[in-house]
C-alpha cells in the first residue's frame, strides 16, 4: 500500500514518464498541486479528525492571477497554500490556463503501511540500502511543504525552485549534478548547501534502486520501525 499517488504531467490529456532525464527549461510552466491528509486523534472522544491542505508549488508566476483567488502566497516558501481540499479543481483550472501540472495526494501513513514496505524491502534485498540513505535523508529537517512528498517529485520540485532562484542555465541532471557536489545553497534553512547535497546522493542511491516513488517522510518512519521491531526481534531476515 503506497503513501503517496502521483499523477504525472501531462500534455494533451496523455501521461508522460517522469523518471530519468528531463529538462524543465523547456516546454509549458511546470507547476506541482500536492494535497496533504492529515488525521488527528481526539484524546478524550478518540474520534478521528482528517484535514486536506492544498500546496501549489513551481512556475507559478504566469497563473499568479488565477491562485491567488483561492490560496496565498508564502513568498519565504515559494509556493501557494490553502486549507482545504481544492487540489483537483486547481490542477484543473490550471491546465486550462496552459500549465504543465504534477499531482501528487500524499498522507501519513499508519505504521502497519510501514511494516508492510518494510517486509516488501526485505523480500527484495533493499533494506540495507534503504537504512543507509536514511541515516542521511532523516538529518535533513522537516518541511512540510515537501517532505511528504515523493522523492521524485520533492527533488524535482527543489531543482525547479533553486533553477529560477539561481538564475542557473541548466536542465535537470545539470542541476542535481550541482547539488552533488555542493556547488549550490546558503549557509542553512531550505537552501542550504548541505542539504541540498543530501538530499541529491538520496535520490540518486534511490532511483538507482526504483525507489524515489518515497518520500522522506515515509523513509524515516522505516528507519524508525525497522529498529523497532528489531528490538522486539519481530523482522526474519533482511538484517543490515
Amino acid at each position: 500500500m503506497a503513501q503517496t499517488q502521483v499523477r504525472p504531467p501531462t500534455r494533451g490529456g496523455k501521461q508522460t514518464q517522469t523518471t530519468g532525464v528531463r529538462d524543465m527549461t523547456e516546454g509549458k510552466p511546470l507547476v506541482f498541486v500536492i494535497l496533504v491528509t492529515r488525521e488527528s486523534t481526539d484524546p478524550f472522544s478518540k474520534t478521528k479528525k482528517v484535514s486536506y491542505y492544498t500546496y501549489v508549488m513551481g512556475d507559478t508566476y504566469p497563473f499568479k492571477d488565477l491562485l491567488k483567488k483561492y490560496l496565498r502566497w508564502i513568498p519565504d516558501r515559494y509556493l501557494w497554500m490553502v486549507e482545504g481540499n481544492i487540489a483537483k479543481q486547481i490542477a484543473e483550472e490550471l491546465r486550462n490556463a496552459g500549465a504543465e501540472v504534477m499531482e501528487a495526494f500524499s498522507f501519513y501513513p499508519e505504521f502497519d503501511i510501514v511494516k508492510e514496505r518494510i517486509g516488501e524491502l526485505i523480500k527484495r534485498g533493499a533494506i540495507k540500502e534503504v537504512l543507509e540513505v536514511a541515516e542521511e535523508l532523516c538529518t535533513l529537517g522537516k518541511y512540510d511543504d515537501d517532505y511528504l512528498l515523493p522523492l521524485e517529485m520533492q527533488v524535482r520540485y527543489i531543482v525547479n525552485t533553486v533553477r529560477r532562484k539561481y538564475q542557473l542555465n541548466a536542465d535537470f541532471e545539470g542541476v542535481l549534478r550541482k547539488m552533488l557536489e555542493g556547488q549550490i545553497g546558503e549557509e542553512w534553512g531550505w537552501f542550504a548547501r548541505d542539504r541540498l547535497q543530501k538530499l541529491a546522493r538520496a535520490y540518486v542511491k534511490l532511483r538507482g534502486m526504483g525507489l524515489v516513488d518515497m518520500s522522506a517522510h515515509i523513509i524515516c518512519m522505516i528507519q524508525a520501525a525497522y529498529e523497532l521491531e528489531s528490538k522486539k526481534g519481530k523482522l526474519q531476515g533482511g538484517e543490515p
